[in-house]
């Protein structure tokens, strides 16, 4: 009776440290996704910008 009682603790004990791992991971998981959202609309913008400055050059040198 006390070896099912223990082995119960145990289980419950790596149960709650699997889902506090868990837990931590998914927190992590927004982080990154949230910083890899914010990276991307950084590239976008960048190409934005060389699009504009490309059409601005060929502009340039069609009225040259």
């Amino acid at each position: 009776k006390t070896a099912a009682l223990r082995y119960r603790q145990r289980k419950r004990a790596e149960y709650d440290a699997l889902d506090e791992e868990c837990q931590g991971l998914e927190v992590r998981n927004r982080e990154l996704k949230e910083k890899s959202d914010s990276i991307e609309r950084e590239i976008q913008y960048v190409k934005d910008l060389l699009i504009e400055v490309y059409k601005a050059r060929s502009q340039r040198l069609r009225n040259n």
